[in-house]
């Protein structure tokens, strides 16, 4: 008994088409950036606050 691995035919390349457009790219958020630098800066304020920087009696 012959075993022959099975595999789906070839995708068909009809002659003269037109190539595929190159996919767009991605969309940045830019609220998702804001939301994230002022994260950045609380975080930031915490820590500085936690070590005794910049309290009002310096």
């Amino acid at each position: 008994m012959i075993v022959v691995d099975h595999r789906p035919p070839l995708r068909r390349i009809e002659i003269g088409a037109r190539p595929q457009p190159a996919p767009a790219p991605p969309e940045i958020d830019l609220d998702c950036i804001a939301k994230f630098m002022e994260q950045e800066r609380v975080w930031k304020l915490v820590q500085q606050a936690a070590q005794g920087q910049g309290s009002v009696e310096e």
